[in-house]
């Protein structure tokens, strides 16, 4: 791994975090009761079977069945920061090489 692009000792240690904390989660089991209360804490989901969070730029996603319930949820996070347009503005006219960092992928 000392080899891997962008290989840091924080990225390493980030990445066993989150996947210890997805197996954690997969051994949880929700309730029907819990999925409903969730959908319903949310803004109304639209034709795109998406809804935001109000005051943040938080977004749910319905996953539907064939018969239309929602049987699942995905949370997309988002947060704002500020001066990021400006690196982008840099690469597109030239100015800056794009740099890639460490996947957690790498380690499965």
């Amino acid at each position: 791994l000392e080899h891997a692009p962008g290989y840091t000792a924080h990225s390493f240690d980030s990445c066993l975090l989150l996947l210890s904390t997805l197996q954690n989660l997969l051994d949880l089991q929700v309730t029907r009761e819990e999925l409903d209360a969730a959908a319903a804490a949310v803004a109304p989901f639209g034709s795109d079977n998406r809804a935001g969070i109000a005051g943040t730029l938080h977004r749910i996603s319905a996953l539907r069945s064939r018969k239309g319930d929602v049987v699942g949820l995905t949370c997309r996070v988002g947060r704002a920061v500020s001066g990021h347009v400006d690196m982008i503005n840099d690469i597109l006219d030239g100015e800056a090489q794009p740099a890639a960092g460490f996947n957690c992928k790498n380690l499965l």
